[in-house]
């Protein structure tokens, strides 16, 4: 049995978990750490389940197509052909839900999975015909990963930096204002840098600034969580793309009193 509403529960046989089309060769896509948490908790809720068969008659009667497009677009003729299966999609498919023609609005979608209630209102807000199938999941990380070891910490802090788009000002600022304060930046920038060398400096750290304007969910903050390091992550709650201001955004949709404080200006800093 699973829940796909607040409501709504049926049966299955088997779950398929697509990141790449059926029976054709493809790169796998979406990011490995939301593949990684859906894999290991079916496992640990013993679901039966299959991840990227290589054949049609393999895919189950129900499918969870996480990344790719193309194997969404095939999940929606497969169940055409068979209207008995159900079919979510999400969270990492696309950035609105208008994009790749539109897919992702499809009548045939039972449920569009978005990992946060800020990319759930966003969702809705461009394609209101979806706005009662969203579902909000976010991605877990592997606690014995990301758990830190008794080791002493100095002056030592993590600046992670995403927001490259908008420059290095922002970052130079931060940097200028730690070594003010005698503290020793780490800096780590998206995009650059190996699970192991992440997890090394979380280890090192008294806490950390995180520079992105926006996160659907923010991984990289959850594994900072995870290694019990406090985190200060830069929020302006203000984000502009293809001309539209976004009404609901956050950089840190799961951020509480007990991981840190988010900030929007230096001087706040």
């Amino acid at each position: 049995m699973i829940f796909i509403g607040n409501n709504s529960l049926f049966s299955f046989e088997k779950i398929t978990v697509l990141t790449h089309p059926v029976a054709k060769r493809g790169t796998v896509e979406g990011h490995k750490e939301v593949t990684r948490s859906l894999l290991a908790g079916l496992r640990a809720l013993n679901v039966t389940y299959n991840y990227n068969p290589s054949l049609i008659s393999e895919v189950g009667d129900v499918i969870i197509v996480l990344a790719n497009t193309q194997a969404l677009q095939q999940a929606i003729e497969i169940k055409k052909m068979r209207p008995q299966t159900t079919l979510l999609a999400g969270p990492n498919l696309v950035v609105w839900p208008i994009d790749d023609g539109g897919v992702l609005t499809s009548s045939i979608i039972d449920r569009v999975i978005v990992p946060s209630e800020p990319t759930r209102h966003m969702y809705a807000e461009i394609s209101p015909n979806i706005k009662n199938r969203i579902g909000i999941w976010y991605a877990g990380i592997d606690a014995e990963q990301w758990s830190p070891r008794a080791l002493e910490k100095g002056r030592q802090v993590l600046l992670y930096w995403k927001n490259q788009q908008e420059g290095p000002s922002l970052k130079n600022q931060v940097l200028d204002l730690l070594r003010k304060y005698q503290w020793d930046p780490i800096l780590i920038e998206y995009g650059k840098y190996s699970f192991q060398q992440y997890r090394n400096v979380l280890d090192r750290v008294k806490f950390g600034i995180f520079l992105s304007r926006s996160e659907s969910q923010g991984i990289a903050l959850a594994e900072a969580w995870g290694m019990d390091v406090v985190t200060l992550p830069w929020n302006p709650q203000y984000r502009e793309n293809r001309g539209r201001v976004y009404s609901a955004v956050s950089s840190c949709p799961y951020l509480s009193s007990f991981t840190g404080r988010d900030w929007q200006n230096i001087q706040e800093l």
